[in-house]
């Protein structure tokens, strides 16, 4: 997709305007934000694990939620 977008640009400068920002570096595929790969790689094991246990909490709180609003579904485990 981007790459369409990109040629559509070279193609037509003046589609693109000069505050539009570039896009982070992506793999081969176009697909996967290398950005925030070399971001994760840059945190420390333990900051990775902080991130984690937020990450879950909020899961967590989203189920609990989900549940209160519309009550348990089959295969919801009872665990907080």
């Amino acid at each position: 997709m981007m790459q369409v977008v990109d040629e559509m640009c070279e193609k037509q400068p003046d589609l693109k305007p000069p505050d539009f920002p570039d896009f982070p570096p992506t793999d081969e595929s176009g697909d996967v934000d290398l950005s925030l790969i070399d971001y994760n790689l840059s945190l420390t094991v333990a900051e990775r694990i902080r991130q984690h246990g937020e990450a879950l909490k909020l899961v967590r709180r989203l189920e609990e939620v989900r549940r209160q609003w519309y009550g348990p579904v089959a295969g919801d485990s009872q665990e907080t």
